[in-house]
């Protein structure tokens, strides 16, 4: 099969920023291959079958292709790394794999919180199969499951002025972000992600093709939306229902910290009070963040998105917002209200990428991940974290909201360093409801309808090597890692039992206490046997994957 020479030139010869493996990695490599009996001429033979690009250890762009979004997985070294661009190659990377016993994940925006798109084996990257194809007199799209967010969003709004009930943060591959549900910043108004999928091309273990909707496959359409990725085969494409879009009104509030049960109160009650309008969606964060000295403190932070459609002023989410607005009024630092574009106002404000628009076909570019050198002009970090998640069908009490505050205090006596923006974390409460929950619960395999609230738990610290460590070195990487999961996991025990007794699956979590049940309640049964009849062999498996019937 011919070869896309360009492509194979760039992986082969690319040395700008290219980086030599060392010598221990190439010789647990060679011991995989002996093991697994895989010759230079099998690896050869098997990479010239390909439309893409088979990458080894051996070659020069490997330490660049095996990392993912997060630096916690950076010690994991897979056997090869294989650029898929079409079905077919993703078929026989699959099917090389099983005839010589290698373990297989696939890669979209590699977010995935416990590293489950990395293994010691063979990685499948669809970040080529990133084609968007837009119909807008049906507003539909068909998107490659390589798709970042920003991409989609970006092809979706210019010229069409459309739009998906996506997430927040622009590097999250669409296919994982969809898999799990996708819970997001129009899920209130147009339902989760998963709601507006149409169709999904697959990849099963067999390495045969399937395309799944209502009338063909519906058992795995089913799973698929919101059964989570890497359980089922390996998504291709989805096509997708849009909906329009043009202008979004937001607020940003910031009080002090001694406000922090009075506003938290006051937004969680908001949410469920009469009348209320569902083309919002609303951040509030207990966080700990850099102060303007290069030191931390405590803050409450809430974000308002309000989907005005039309360049009607920032009236409409001034009311909304009043009751948030007249609480602790003497107590806010700041607030912006304002009405903008809807493309800048998902990524700039939402999303962190508000860098100057000087060209809207190029500048969107920047919310890709540093290194990659398919964009050269990147400039999100990758990044060093925790996670954790918990829902919430009601209300806090005061008792619960005093769990969170005392966390986030708890972290200033902690012995964590407090000196550098480094070290922020945060409890992050999303709001929920809406138009989400108009579907039944076992309508998808996303069954998380009935909720008010979701909390999202983050701790964020340095990389191993930062230069941090150099100007304070009595802390070593252990000490912050460790220190960071010991805080997030005393704030987790003390707020979960305040919850629903479910997590979101997207925000996947190995020490997650009865995790089968907590991301998908009541819909385990059906997804073990949709499981048995597509994977019985369970060729698709990680620690936390669904298992046959």
């Amino acid at each position: 099969m011919a070869k896309h020479t360009s492509r194979r030139t760039f992986l082969r010869a690319t040395s700008a920023t290219a980086m030599i493996a060392s010598a221990a990695p190439l010789v647990a490599w060679q011991q995989v291959c002996n093991t697994h009996q895989l010759t230079d001429a099998i690896l050869q033979a098997f990479n010239n079958e390909l439309t893409g690009d088979l990458v080894l250890p051996t070659d020069a762009l490997y330490d660049w292709a095996r990392l993912t979004h997060h630096t916690n997985f950076d010690g994991v070294y897979p056997v090869g790394i294989v650029f898929c661009e079409t079905p077919q190659d993703v078929s026989r990377a699959i099917l090389f794999a099983r005839e010589y016993g290698l373990h297989v994940v696939s890669r979209c925006g590699g977010h995935s919180y416990e590293g489950y798109s990395v293994t010691g084996g063979l990685v499948l990257d669809l970040s080529r199969m990133n084609q968007v194809s837009v119909n807008p007199a049906a507003m539909t799209a068909v998107v490659g499951s390589g798709c970042v967010l920003i991409d989609v969003y970006h092809a979706l709004y210019y010229p069409h002025k459309l739009s998906v009930p996506g997430g927040s943060c622009p590097s999250v591959g669409i296919s994982g972000y969809l898999l799990g549900g996708g819970v997001g910043l129009q899920s209130r108004t147009y339902g989760v992600g998963c709601d507006v999928v149409l169709e999904i091309g697959v990849v099963l273990a067999s390495g045969e093709y399937v395309v799944a909707s209502p009338t063909n496959h519906p058992d795995l359409y089913w799973a698929y939306r919101g059964g989570g990725g890497g359980n089922f085969g390996v998504v291709t494409h989805f096509k997708l229902k849009c909906h329009p879009v043009d202008r979004l009104s937001y607020g940003i509030v910031t009080w002090e910290w001694s406000a922090a049960a009075e506003a938290f109160d006051a937004w969680q009650n908001w949410l469920k009070g009469p009348g209320v309008d569902y083309r919002n969606f609303s951040i509030f964060k207990f966080l700990v963040n850099a102060t303007g000295d290069g030191g931390l403190d405590p803050k409450v932070n809430l974000i308002v998105q309000f989907d005005s459609q039309s360049n009607t002023g920032t009236g409409e989410i001034e009311a909304l917002m009043a009751p948030l607005l007249n609480t602790a009024h003497d107590k806010i630092i700041s607030q912006t209200i304002m009405n903008d574009d809807f493309f800048d106002v998902t990524m700039e404000v939402m999303a962190g990428c508000a860098w100057p628009k000087t060209d809207s076909d190029t500048e969107f570019l920047r919310c890709h991940t540093v290194g990659n050198p398919a964009f050269p002009m990147a400039s999100l970090p990758r990044e060093t974290y925790k996670a954790k998640s918990t829902f919430f069908g009601d209300v806090l009490s005061q008792e619960g909201i005093q769990v969170c505050i005392d966390a986030i205090d708890q972290r200033f006596t902690s012995g964590l360093p407090t000196n550098s923006s480094k070290f922020t974390c945060a409890l992050q409460f999303d709001s929920e409801g809406g138009i989400m929950g108009d579907v039944p619960k076992d309508a998808t395999a996303f069954m998380h309808r009935d909720c008010l609230m979701h909390c999202q738990y983050l701790a964020y610290w340095p990389v191993e090597g930062d230069s941090w460590f150099d100007d304070n070195s009595t802390f070593t990487y252990c000490d912050v890692s460790n220190g960071s999961m010991e805080w997030i996991s005393e704030a987790f025990e003390n707020l979960w039992p305040k919850g629903n007794g479910h997590a979101y699956q997207n925000y996947i979590d190995k020490e997650q206490p009865n995790w089968l049940y907590a991301y998908y309640g009541e819909n385990v049964p059906r997804l073990r046997k949709v499981k048995a009849m597509y994977d019985p062999e369970n060729f698709w498996r990680f620690a936390q994957s669904i298992p046959p019937a």
